[in-house]
């Protein structure tokens, strides 16, 4: 028998598990971290045709008249998400928020449909 001290399976478990806490904090903060797309815009398309793009990094409220009634539509801290629709399921507004590229809302019934994507050009507000 050697004089050298043994491992401890427990000790080592309870690193693994620091480790491994950690590398998930890391990644959860990292995700949450992630910067947001310069220049991203919001579009807004009522019927096919674009009505509308605001910057994402100006915080407003804008109002759509859709097919049967209004929208409202809230640009805020670089995000877009629709806070009062006149259709009947309401489904624009469950959908959330949306701020990256290619994701996007769509009210059927009235017709709208918001989309974000990148853009570098600088401008407060177009329509059409």
């Amino acid at each position: 028998m050697s004089d050298r001290t043994s491992w401890s399976p427990r000790r080592f478990a309870w690193l693994d598990v620091m480790i491994i806490l950690t590398v998930v904090g890391g990644l959860c903060f990292s995700i949450a971290a992630l910067p947001r797309q310069e220049g991203a815009t919001v579009n807004i398309y009522r019927e096919g045709r674009l009505v509308a793009r605001y910057p994402l990094s100006k915080n407003r409220d804008v109002t759509i008249d859709g097919a049967i009634g209004k929208l409202v539509l809230r640009i805020a801290n670089g995000s877009a998400r629709v806070v009062s629709a006149s259709c009947k399921e309401k489904i624009c507004i469950s959908v959330g928020a949306i701020r990256r590229p290619s994701q996007e809302i769509v009210c059927i019934p009235n017709r709208v449909m918001i989309t974000v994507s990148a853009s570098n050009s600088e401008f407060d507000a177009f329509t059409k």
